[in-house]
């Protein structure tokens, strides 16, 4: 129907769709991050705890080897209503100390107390977090700590500018809208933040606004929207500060020029310690 849309999410599928933009920083960027901050901290070894298959590909850097240096790689897998301290007991057993962890945003927290209770935390063990949701956890149990903790963020900290905001959240069977006050963004919440600041700006910088027109549109008679791709072309040509960062595209509708803040757990908190950039 040649409608624009923005993602929000990796694609999986490798080459973009015609009409689509992505705001997330895509599957290749996020490795090649992971394997850049890897190679700089020299480990000779590392293991690699994920959840689903698809973050693998994310991850696929990390399993790449360098002839000039080879680097043991162990993976596993923390499989749906697998016990988290078997798990760590099993990393610990083979001695790791540098564990590389890929799974779901609320289950860290749990992962690294399970790894303290087993001694996994101590001045000689290294977590590299893959989750752009790092700087929203709660650590503080853990700043005191010797324990190297590290991640990437993409949300942008200079430019809360809609804080406090509303939130939906799940309780009793069901959504509801809450107010959150000086609440941390969630990068998922930064970029739809974005792609509707996005969409504004397009449309505010299109020539063709005053002739849009809305008509009905039907999935068994599929015809193309006359202004779908002079919109698709004015929303690649938008370029803005938001909540995630600058907001750019190539002409494939993937998003460049982004940077990544390299985080570290001191005690006094997540602070930003180095850059990244596409």
């Amino acid at each position: 129907m040649e409608i624009p849309y923005v993602q929000l999410h990796w694609d999986y599928k490798l080459v973009p769709n015609t009409f689509s933009l992505n705001l997330d920083p895509g599957l290749s960027a996020m490795s090649q991050a992971l394997r850049d901050l890897v190679d700089t901290k020299d480990w000779s070894s590392y293991t690699i705890v994920y959840e689903s298959y698809e973050a693998m590909i994310k991850l696929k850097e990390l399993l790449k080897q360098d002839t000039d240096k080879p680097v043991k790689v162990s993976v596993h897998q923390l499989t749906r209503g697998m016990s988290y301290r078997k798990l760590v007991k099993d990393i610990s057993q083979q001695g790791a100390t540098n564990i590389i962890l890929d799974i779901s945003t609320r289950k860290i927290k749990d992962f690294l107390k399970q790894a303290r209770e087993i001694g996994m935390m101590t001045e000689y063990h290294n977590y590299l977090i893959t989750s752009l949701d790092l700087h929203t956890i709660d650590l503080k149990e853990f700043q005191r700590g010797r324990t190297n903790i590290t991640g990437y963020r993409l949300v942008d900290p200079n430019q809360q500018v809609v804080d406090p905001a509303w939130d939906w959240v799940y309780r009793e069977g069901g959504y509801r809208k809450i107010f959150q006050a000086k609440k941390l963004w969630k990068t998922r919440s930064a970029l739809a933040f974005d792609a509707v600041t996005l969409l504004a700006l397009s449309l505010h910088n299109a020539t063709f606004y005053e002739l849009l027109h809305v008509r009905s549109l039907s999935c068994d008679n599929p015809r193309p929207w006359p202004h779908g791709k002079a919109l698709l072309n004015a929303m690649k040509k938008v370029k803005f500060q938001g909540l995630s960062g600058l907001v750019q595209f190539d002409e494939s509708g993937r998003r460049i020029n982004f940077t990544l803040d390299l985080l570290e757990l001191k005690e006094d908190g997540m602070k930003t310690v180095s850059l990244w950039n596409l």
